[in-house]
């Protein structure tokens, strides 16, 4: 059973370093759905998110749409110790007074090396985890240090052009199929080869989930609501002063409902901006849709 429970849950939420917009440089949404019971697992994910733009001076509005289809494996190399690779693909659009800029391609791959340092049950059949990885973020994505001259912001590129390093934890409690899990990320990003830095990223997430096993059917359903904390720091210049309309914070609130067969699991949820503060007060984002299907082996 507390096999079964927490690899169930062992990815919950990722830190997503791959969104941008003018004052976020790469504003992660520290959310991903279920992923797997077993202990590998090959997910496809796939995430909208829209940010909404308007200038100081009001000359121009800007819409940026950002699709991200993430291709990840969880793979256990011992009883204690999880590799987990990301590759993801972005298409990044902005519309502006009918004006349409795209940038795709593959963006920075991830490798993160997690270790296992409690995983127990008690008496009363408590189960009990907690992991702890970091690793690196490769800088293989496109970057552009030009980018402006497209009257598009740094951010907008595929790669942010540096090496990140993230580091993540998780704690997991559960008993007879409900369970309660917390996590914190951190990545911090090194200046691109101009001395440019994007500022570094953290959330904090809770999240709750419940199984429903339906009866002669070998399928489970699993309501989960999550909500999450995300936090990114100004932008610096090579002569290391602050972009003050970089950076922000945002609270979401996340329902989300997965379905589990015995080789695959499919999920869906909604991000629900509840309270959000970027430092270019003329920005907000949207509710955010999240899918995802995997394939547990």
């Amino acid at each position: 059973m507390i096999k079964r429970v927490f690899t169930l849950t062992l990815s919950l939420f990722l830190m997503y370093n791959s969104y941008s917009c003018d004052v976020c440089g790469g504003f992660s949404s520290g959310f991903t759905m279920l992923n797997s019971f077993k202990k590998n697992s090959l997910q496809l994910g796939y995430k909208n998110a829209r940010y909404y733009g308007t200038s100081s001076s009001l000359e121009y509005d800007t819409k940026d749409v950002f699709q991200l289809y993430n291709l990840e494996l969880n793979y256990r190399l011992k009883s204690k110790i999880i590799l987990n690779v990301t590759a993801p693909i972005l298409f990044k659009k902005r519309h502006t007074n009918g004006n349409v800029k795209t940038k795709n391609g593959l963006g920075d791959i991830k490798l993160i090396g997690k270790y296992v340092f409690v995983n127990k049950t008690t008496k009363n059949k408590t189960n009990t985890y907690l992991e702890i990885g970091t690793g690196i973020k490769l800088k293989n994505g496109n970057y552009d240090n030009n980018i402006i001259d497209e009257d598009l912001p740094k951010s907008f590129n595929i790669g942010n052009g540096s090496i990140g390093i993230p580091v993540t934890s998780r704690f997991i409690v559960s008993k007879k199929g409900k369970g309660l899990m917390a996590i914190a990320n951190y990545q911090y990003n090194r200046p691109t080869y101009t001395g440019h830095s994007f500022g570094n990223g953290a959330n904090i997430s809770l999240s709750t989930f419940k199984e429903i096993e339906v009866e002669k059917s070998k399928k489970t359903f699993i309501p989960q609501l999550s909500a999450v904390y995300d936090y990114l720091g100004k932008d610096s210049y090579p002569n290391n002063k602050k972009d003050n309309l970089s950076g922000g914070k945002v609270f979401y609130l996340t329902p989300g409902l997965n379905l589990k067969t015995k080789s695959l699991m499919v999920g869906s949820a909604i991000q629900l901006p509840i309270i959000q503060k970027f430092n270019n007060e003329n920005l907000e984002t949207k509710a955010q849709l999240n899918l995802q299907v995997s394939y547990l082996f």
